[in-house]
């Protein structure tokens, strides 16, 4: 996942993202996540300024289960 063209008006202090229920917070705009369950998951991106303002979007993506080898 790649939030490298969120911006603010201030300094991005860090990006907290949620993945159904789990929380993930970093201070880089690039990270990886591994899906536990298949499904129709909402993932919101939460940006957090300097100042504590924060702003949120949330898109949901569909997970398909791994086929086994």
């Amino acid at each position: 996942f790649d939030a490298g063209l969120s911006s603010d008006n201030r300094t991005v202090d860090f990006y907290r993202w949620t993945f159904g229920t789990e929380v993930y917070q970093s201070i880089s705009p690039i990270i990886s996540w591994t899906f536990d369950t298949p499904g129709q998951i909402p993932v919101t991106l939460t940006v957090v300024d300097d100042q504590g303002a924060e702003s949120s979007e949330t898109q949901f993506i569909e997970v398909i289960a791994k086929t086994p080898v």
